[in-house]
């Protein structure tokens, strides 16, 4: 070995030399110094430059030209670095490499290209190098022995098996196989390779074949696996076919077949199926090596121009002294200085990056690759302007610089990067937005072409896969904050703690949100805890995925009960602290997570704005969920994924789960709009996005194309997330038509640019909301009707039996869903009655001051009142949920996620009956309502525990409660007025016993159920009150209707006998609710009294004040529809 060699080897110090001024000289064509500037590089590189052009300095460019024309390949210049250990020089002293790293590898190939040897030289040693990488560093110890060695010394030569001929830069659809044989000691490799350099003269070859079918693999960078294979040229499997080409003649470039071509299963490099892991840290490698190879050939096109234009002599003067050429080369010289800039900062970054855990594997690659395209495009302009400068004689193969520019094609086509192969598209105006051409290749997010644009303003068609090429998907960024990482990394709890929660949370919170697929994410959570010197997995330095995963853990830490808890206290975790420590660590790096952009970003956002949200922060919860759709819509969630026209193939299980979260979106934004007012940001006509499969797992059943078709499967865990899926597209429809909550509508339900609209299209819009309604829930399947489960036996008696049942499964725990499930559709479908016929409480029908109309005639138009069948309509919701009460379900229900939205759900009912019941308190019909909303009190009282939304609307309760009793006293007491009593109504029968003992209830049919009144019966009990002008007699009213009545939208009477009129008494009611809200904000700010503490909530990061008055935004004067 050489003394530079030696020196360059054994020197470990990482010194930077020391930087003096730049040299301040114009641009010369003069060759009298380096043209390549030096300050700046280590002592290291500059003792590998030195020392490699001691060597390239015995090998003329006579000899590379003979090489080239001859296509004979350069052994002698192989065997002379070989001699003194260049091959190994990036490969650990250990293995008998130099222990430098691929900055100095880089500067080494660089000064082979430079020295006149062009690509040819470098490619004769370019794969020892690089495609030893992944070798060295996943390969068995008895690998490493065998082979390392050898190639160091020269012995083997290596070449590197991944280009196919119709696969190309898709890397994750090659098609060569390897299938193990029966015995399980060799593999059968079957398939062809192309432009697979030195194949000829080659020993060994670093193979990349597919080990598992694409449709069988459960991720689209699993299947393939990496082997270090013989090239036994006499064994039979193996033929090899050599490519004539421009360039680089003196290396052979090969078309390499293989035919059942049998090798050892101790080949096999790392684990099966996951090769293209492994390669990836070859291929980053390769870049910074083939940059530093481009530079040296531009810095050598580049002297040899300078020198031909000092020498060249025209009218009496050296050509370089023309700015026609001095400019074009000066103009060569910057681009590569450029590129050398981002060339080593991309070797140093990936050096360091082997040691630095906290350096992103991606951010390697894309610098890596940015410098392998900047040196390659400076290349080939100073090759060019090279064989341009000398003219004539840059044609003639002596001058060398067309050798040069045939040479530097290599690295402006091979390896290419994905932009290399994209078509240019229509707009390429829209390239400069993210994700607006191409998407990272390393990225599982497939872009779906176009078809032609729909109607403006219209849903597409589902299943066309119709789409704006605006919204291309924008692939997640892959820059995870190093400190946000390592800061959540230190939160995780100890494995077995892990494990309780994660079972803590499909127990009790993942039958209510279903965003992910529990089977795929228990698999993949246990990677999170391989060792430091295991972290290359995805999983590991994935931010969303780990910000997912803590999210899980906090929510199960949220909802451990006493048995649980003890569990954890083994481990020394408190479950309230690790909480707490997750919710400020997630809350803190939130922007960070947002900028990964992955499906497990939407997935983060989704938990904790839920858990904001339920937990009484809903104007944090908001804007976090605002964060996941947006996330979410640049994924192309709310986009149908057409698998024919997809780049790169999704898989079923991935369609599904990206349906999942993007339904969980919609179904929070438009529970944030129906609980509090707030703007709705989807707009379905960009939306084509297939509902859920509720047999997606049983892999039986197509999906469903739209909500519009019924559903023909059977009922599983995940038919619960399709009809509330369904039930959110009708809801948002109810805000949008009827309070103008929605994108495009001002000013209650008035879209832009429209004056106004009568009463009667509103009376219109509410029938046909109802009437879709009750459709809705005529759809339900018998195992998620409340009606069919309300009687039936719960699965857990006691919620100590439900905390004991860790990891639940099988038919009881089913059962136990199912049950919850039903409960959670039951509350929303009652609330959204609710919302629907609020905006006609508000008024009633009067007669007109100069029609006199006969009994008959006005009694058929007060029996069709839509303003009656709207209260009757609030008032059976309300009551059908006041009955909850007494269900055994709801002690179960209040250890899970969904306790505070019965608590949200409830609160409206009680609104709506405490409204109902003070506009009349002295009528059956407020006594009825009064009797409901004790019971809804009753059931918040049993949820204080665990929702502090629950306290806040207790309170409130209570305080109306006590205003519609002020009112009763008052009227009670005013002897002044006569009272009117009707008699009972034959819809309900009234108990007069049960009035005095305040257990009032609508007495049982002979079916056992609650009868509700028709419309018939409502309209005359309210016709025998004050808020009528003329009295009837109802004994000839009809019988008792226990089935609910459907008014038909288009047969909603004719009123030109009759003028609607705010009703004063249910403004007045609703003015003394706003009164009890002020006194409620007021007495808690001021001196609470013992209704309005809540002595079971410790104040939290998370409180907002009173979020439940927030809830309240329906009964505000606000939401009255504009009307002319």
């Amino acid at each position: 070995m050489s003394h530079l060699a030696r020196r360059a080897l054994h020197h470990k110090t990482l010194a930077v030399r020391l930087q003096w001024p730049l040299v301040r000289s114009r641009f010369s064509t003069s060759a009298r110094r380096p043209l390549m500037e030096l300050t700046g590089f280590t002592e290291e590189q500059l003792t590998v430059r030195d020392a490699i052009s001691a060597i390239t300095a015995k090998f003329p460019n006579t000899y590379w030209q003979e090489c080239d024309q001859n296509e004979r390949d350069p052994k002698d210049f192989h065997a002379a670095l070989a001699k003194d250990g260049w091959l190994g020089i990036a490969l650990p002293e250990q293995l008998g490499g130099a222990g430098l790293g691929i900055s100095e590898a880089t500067m080494m190939m660089q000064t082979i290209t430079q020295s006149g040897a062009g690509m040819a030289g470098a490619q004769a040693i370019h794969a020892n190098v690089y495609a030893t990488q992944p070798l060295a560093k996943f390969g068995t110890k008895e690998q490493l022995e065998e082979t390392i060695p050898k190639i160091i010394n020269g012995t083997w030569r290596t070449c590197f098996g991944v280009t196919e001929p119709n696969t190309g830069l898709e890397t994750l659809k090659l098609k060569t196989t390897a299938t193990k044989n029966a015995s399980g000691d060799s593999y059968s490799v079957t398939g062809q390779k192309i432009w697979i350099t030195c194949a000829q003269v080659a020993s060994k070859m670093i193979l990349l074949a597919r080990t598992t079918p694409v449709e069988e693999v459960k991720r689209s960078t699993h299947g393939l696996s990496m082997f270090c294979i013989d090239l036994d040229r006499k064994k039979p499997g193996l033929d090899m076919r050599k490519i004539k080409k421009m360039g680089g003649r003196a290396v052979d470039a090969n078309e390499v077949f293989f035919d059942n071509y049998q090798i050892p299963a101790n080949t096999l490099v790392g684990e099966e199926n996951e090769g293209f892991r492994i390669i990836l840290h070859g291929m980053n490698a390769e870049r910074c090596l083939l940059a530093g190879e481009a530079l040296g050939l531009g810095y050598a096109a580049l002297e040899r121009a300078t020198q031909y234009a000092n020498d060249r002599v025209v009218f009496g003067r050296p050509i370089g002294q023309n700015q026609g050429i001095a400019h074009p080369l000066a103009d060569a010289y910057m681009k590569l200085e450029a590129a050398k800039l981002a060339t080593y900062h991309a070797a140093r970054l990936y050096d360091v990056s082997r040691t630095d855990s906290s350096i992103p594997f991606h951010s390697v690659g894309v610098a890596c690759n940015s410098a392998k395209y900047l040196a390659a495009e400076a290349a080939f302009t100073a090759c060019e302007r090279a064989v341009l400068t000398h003219g004539g004689m840059g044609y003639a193969m002596e001058y060398d610089v067309e050798r040069y520019l045939r040479e530097c094609l290599v690295p402006r086509i091979a390896p290419a990067f994905q932009l290399h192969n994209v078509a240019t598209p229509r707009d390429p105006i829209m390239d400069a937005i993210p994700g607006g051409a191409m998407q990272d290749i390393v990225g599982e997010n497939s872009e779906i072409r176009n078809k032609e644009a729909v109607e403006p303003g219209v849903r597409p068609p589902c299943g066309t896969g119709t789409r704006s090429r605006t919204l291309r998907p924008m692939p997640p960024l892959v820059y995870p904050s190093p400190p946000a990482l390592e800061e959540l990394r230190s939160l995780l709890p100890p494995y077995e703690a892990a494990e309780l929660l994660v079972d803590t949370y499909f127990d009790r919170v993942h039958w209510f949100m279903l965003i992910f697929q529990q089977d795929n994410f228990r698999q993949n959570w246990p990677q999170l805890y391989k060792t430091h010197s295991d972290r290359a997995g995805e999983d590991c330095n994935d931010l969303g995925f780990l910000s997912t995963f803590l999210m899980v853990i906090a929510i199960g830490a949220h909802y451990v009960g006493p048995y649980r808890q003890c569990l954890l206290a083994r481990h020394d975790v408190q479950p309230e602290t690790l909480k707490q420590c997750i919710f400020k660590a997630i809350k803190s790096s939130l922007l960070d997570i947002i900028s990964v952009g992955s499906l497990e970003v939407v997935q983060t956002c989704i938990l904790l704005g839920t858990y904001y949200l339920f937990h009484g922060a809903p104007r944090l919860a908001w804007p976090v969920c605002g964060c996941g759709l947006r996330v979410a819509q640049s994924l192309n969630l709310h986009r149908n994924v057409d698998k024919d026209l997809s780049l790169i193939p999704i898989e079923r299980n991935e369609n599904e789960t990206r349906k999942r979260c993007w339904w969980a979106i919609y179904e929070i934004e438009t529970f944030c709009s129906m609980s509090y007012g707030y703007p709705h940001s989807i707009k379905d006509a960009d939306c084509d996005v297939e509902p859920l499969n509720p047999s997606a797992k049983l892999g039986n059943a197509p999906s469903p194309v739209s909500f519009d078709e019924p559903l023909r499967c059977e009922t599983t865990l995940l038919s619960y997330k399709y009809y509330m899926s369904k039930l959110s597209v009708l809801t948002k429809a109810v805000l949008s038509e009827l309070y103008g909550i929605g994108p495009g509508l001002v000013n209650n339900n008035r879209p832009s640019g429209e004056t106004g609209s009568s009463l009667r299209a509103v009376v219109m819009k509410v029938a046909s909301l109802d009437a879709r309604l009750r459709n809705w829930r005529a759809d339900i399947p018998p195992k998620l009707r409340w009606e069919t489960l309300a009687s039936t036996r719960v699965s857990y008696s006691s919620q100590d039996e439900f905390d004991q049942d860790i990891g639940a499964s099988g038919v009881r725990f089913d059962n136990h869903i199912y049950h919850l499930q039903a409960l959670a559709l039951k509350l929303a479908y009652e609330n959204t009655i609710i919302l629907t016929h609020r905006p006609l409480l508000s008024y009633k029908l009067v007669t007109k001051a100069d029609e006199k109309l006969d009994d008959i005639t006005r009694l058929g138009t007060i029996q069709e009142s839509p303003f009656l069948r709207s209260m009757r309509a609030c008032h059976d919701a309300g009551m059908s949920l006041s009955e909850l009460v007494n269900s055994p379900v709801l002690d179960l229900v209040s250890e899970t996620y969904a306790a505070a939205f019965v608590s949200i759900h409830t609160f409206t009912a009680g609104v709506a009956l405490g409204i109902l019941s003070s506009i009349e308190p002295l009528t059956p019909q407020a006594q009825e309502a009064k009797v409901g909303l004790h019971r809804l009190m009753s059931l918040q009282a049993k949820l204080k525990p665990r929702s502090p939304l629950a306290t806040q609307g207790l309170d409130i309760l209570q305080r109306l409660t006590k205003l519609a009793l002020d009112k009763e006293l008052s009227m009670m007491l005013d002897v002044s007025k006569p009272i009117r009593w009707s008699e009972p109504q034959s819809g309900v029968d009234v108990d007069v016993s049960a009035v005095q003992t305040g257990t009032l209830s609508p007495k049982q049919n002979s079916s056992g159920q609650h009868p509700r009144r028709s419309s018939h019966d409502a309209a005359v009990a309210a016709m025998q009150t004050d808020r009528q002008s003329i009295m009837f007699d109802s004994r000839d009213t009809q019988g008792t209707e226990t089935q609910e009545e459907t008014p038909d939208p288009n047969s909603l009477g004719n009123f030109t006998d009759f003028q609607y009129v705010e009703d004063a008494s249910v403004s007045a009611a609703l003015y003394d609710f706003d009164q009890v809200l002020s006194t409620y904000v007021n007495s808690s700010w001021a001196d609470p009294d013992p209704l309005a503490m809540d002595t079971s909530h410790a104040q939290t990061l998370h409180d907002e004040g009173f979020s439940m008055l927030e809830q309240t935004w329906i009964w505000g004067p606000d939401t009255l529809p504009f009307h002319d």
